[in-house]
């Protein structure tokens, strides 16, 4: 079972959007990870929550992902310190 990519995105993200990943990422995405359209992504950008969402293009220079959900994530540690 292949895990699914992980990627830090520097903007605001909503529900239904459509956003466009930085060079960086789509370089990973595209030449790093092999990634296609239609797979499957989750991006963050330290709001405390996890988007899910599909690559509608892959390009070495230019990715685009649509936005299908969002979940929030506690990435708190659960030790007391």
């Amino acid at each position: 079972m292949a895990l699914t990519p992980r990627l830090f995105h520097d903007a605001a993200l909503a529900i239904g959007d459509s956003t466009v990943l930085s060079a960086q990422a789509s370089h990973h995405l595209a030449r790093v990870l092999r990634a296609r359209c239609d797979d499957r992504i989750v991006l963050f950008n330290g709001d405390g929550r996890a988007y899910s969402a599909i690559l509608t293009r892959v390009d070495n220079r230019y990715c685009e992902a649509s936005i299908e959900s969002v979940t929030d994530c506690s990435n708190e540690s659960p030790l007391h310190l």
